[in-house]
């Protein structure tokens, strides 16, 4: 995981793609499921964006052995799974 400082906190990201400026961020149901975790989560999104980074938040379970492939050519798209 990678993290991104700004002025007002961090953000967390799983994935970069740097020459397209796009990040994943995988979403397991354990730690992102509570509605402290949600705003954590809307927050650092917001953080990205406004870096200039296309957020891509993907479903763990979305990353299973017979998903993976889809899933992987939907988030390249800038497709969410969510």
């Amino acid at each position: 995981m990678f993290g991104i400082a700004g002025e007002l906190g961090s953000a967390t990201i799983d994935f970069v793609l740097g020459e397209r400026n796009l990040v994943f961020r995988v979403m397991g149901g354990y730690y992102h499921s509570t509605l402290e975790a949600k705003a954590r989560d809307e927050f650092g999104r917001e953080q990205l964006i406004n870096k200039g980074y296309i957020v891509v938040d993907l479903q763990e379970e979305d990353l299973s052995d017979d998903k993976i492939n889809h899933t992987m050519e939907l988030a390249l798209e800038g497709v969410e799974t969510l």
